[in-house]
């Protein structure tokens, strides 16, 4: 299976684990739980957020490479071009600008 499909996929489960999580911790801010458990949870969702977008991120920085010359964004191949590259440009960006700090946490979080 291609890269780009299983990063896919890992991106769908992160988020519905983050959907999942959401509707957690809605379900236990209604239920007035304790506010450790409340903020566990959201720490757990934030993580999950993170991730999702990092390799969301990364998807688009594999999917628009620019040596990839067969990506069709616009009638104009050249304009479809330019469109690719500033999409990567744009990912890899991101990915630079890019808080880690609660990724650094995940490990000691969800264990």
């Amino acid at each position: 299976m291609e890269i780009t499909k299983i990063l896919l996929y890992i991106v769908i489960v992160i988020k519905v684990l983050f959907l999942a999580m959401f509707l957690y911790y809605k379900f236990l801010s209604y239920r007035h739980a304790d506010k450790d458990k409340l903020k566990d949870v959201k720490m757990k969702e934030d993580i999950f957020h993170e991730s999702f977008i990092i390799f969301t991120y990364v998807l688009l920085i594999l999917l628009f490479n620019p040596f990839k010359r067969d990506i069709i964004l616009h009638n104009n191949p050249k304009d479809s071009y330019h469109f690719q590259i500033v999409i990567f440009a744009l990912a890899i960006i991101q990915l630079s600008n890019f808080s880690y700090t609660k990724l650094w946490k995940t490990p000691e979080i969800l264990l």
